[in-house]
């Protein structure tokens, strides 16, 4: 069973609706599993924090068809309902026609959605915009609506009663308005779960302001077809491979699939901590530096000089390592002129707006790999101008001319896209030069 709750505009709640409903189905001994449309790190933290177990992203640009079935398989174990949160506007993707969009992803799972639309200070007008996504495409998989913004009851059966009327769909509930259920924003999207220590008490009140008709969400997700995917299989040939992984405050940002995967390649994992840990883990066969917020913690990063050395004596040493978005900018002399660990001879420098976001595609200019990906950064490069970079970059769109980005040295890839392994796993033996 599955569904997904998606909504009609960036904002209206999505998330937080979402990570309630996780909570509180949790809390009714119904064992639930969670995911996320698109490229989006932060949401799936509060989902993940929320239920206590990962949840996992499902991109229609990133991941093949196959690559999204199976890991649906792999979120939905030992779960019997699967809730996924939508991205953006439901129909908001790539070009006027939304491609890759929540609704891309609803349609090639066969996933019924459920709309979530702020009704606060409406209600006709909150039916309009019910009956503009149910008729905006004629296959919508949009199966019912759950409002947010809802003073009281009776405002709630008033904007039910409009909508049911236009559209013909269920209304199953609503989030009442409470201000101080309310998420946090920086540069990047929502402040992470993990930094939020009031967490559990606002969940604890967003469960309290959901309500929701329990059997009738059931109904709806038990009518989401079984998807067939080809078995996950363990590759021995990688066994004793050992991959540390940076992982704290600073460098969160890893879909939880791509995790998964190296451990299904035969891989040890093991993550470390730039921050705190003295060095990297010892006798590593391959560095996976992930993206986050470094530019949070410049002071102790940069105190950690013990860290940054061992980082620097392995890569010069030849070992295998893939850096990504905010695991490059650890690679660089400087992050606005904190000193790091100074392999690329180059800086980053954070600026007051974003300079590249989106969906893109890549091809390697060494070896001709070509794979899709995503950008969504704030810095640029400084003093790269004399260095051959790695990639030919090419917006998904087709608009625009495409530029020249990411770092080869020895056996390091760096560059700001971030890709997810699933359906490409080619890539994935790329990065790492795994044979």
């Amino acid at each position: 069973m599955r569904c997904m709750i998606s909504g009609a505009g960036s904002g209206c709640g999505k998330t937080t609706v979402t990570m309630a409903l996780l909570s509180k189905l949790q809390r009714a001994q119904i064992s639930v599993a969670g995911f996320k449309s698109g490229p989006d790190y932060i949401d799936p933290g509060f989902h993940t924090l929320a239920l206590g177990k990962p949840s996992h992203n499902l991109d229609p640009f990133l991941m093949s068809e196959i690559g999204i079935a199976q890991v649906l398989q792999l979120g939905m174990q030992g779960a019997k309902l699967g809730i996924i949160e939508g991205a953006m506007s439901y129909y908001d993707g790539i070009g006027p026609d939304g491609d890759c969009s929540a609704h891309t992803l609803a349609q090639i799972t066969r996933t019924p959605v459920i709309l979530i639309i702020d009704a606060s200070g409406s209600a006709s007008g909150a039916a309009a915009v019910a009956l503009g996504f149910q008729t905006y495409k004629p296959d919508n998989q949009i199966v019912g609506f759950l409002l947010n913004g809802i003073s009281s009851r009776s405002h709630f059966e008033l904007v039910q009663c409009a909508i049911e009327k236009r559209t013909g769909l269920p209304c199953i509930g609503f989030m009442k308005k409470d201000p101080t259920i309310s998420l946090q924003s920086r540069h990047l999207g929502l402040v992470q779960a993990s930094e939020l220590a009031e967490f559990a008490n606002m969940l604890n009140r967003a469960e309290e302001a959901l309500q929701i008709d329990q059997d009738r969400l059931l109904e709806i997700a038990s009518n989401a077809p079984q998807l067939s995917a080809r078995p996950l299989v363990v590759e021995e040939a990688n066994k004793g491979f050992r991959m540390g992984v940076a992982k704290d405050a600073a460098f969160s940002f890893y879909y939880e699939a791509n995790l998964e995967m190296l451990r299904l390649m035969g891989m040890e994992l093991i993550p470390f901590s730039p921050i705190s840990d003295q060095q990297i883990p010892p006798d590593l066969d391959g560095l996976y530096l992930g993206g986050g917020y470094p530019e949070l913690h410049l002071d102790a990063i940069h105190a950690n000089q013990s860290m940054l050395q061992s980082i620097k004596t392995a890569l010069e040493r030849g070992l295998h390592c893939y850096a990504e978005c905010g695991g490059m900018m650890l690679l660089t002399q400087a992050i606005n002129s904190v000193p790091m660990v100074g392999f690329f001879p180059f800086e980053c420098n954070m600026t007051n707006r974003l300079q590249r976001f989106g969906y893109v595609n890549v091809t390697d200019r060494a070896n001709g790999l070509q794979f899709r990906a995503h950008e969504f950064h704030h810095s640029l490069e400084s003093g790269d101008e004399g260095i051959e970079k790695a990639f030919e970059i090419q917006r998904a769109s087709g608009k625009g001319e495409p530029w020249l980005g990411g770092y080869r040295k020895q056996n390091t890839l760096a560059a700001y896209p971030h890709v997810h392994f699933w359906g490409n796993e080619a890539l994935v033996k790329a990065l790492w030069q795994i044979p």
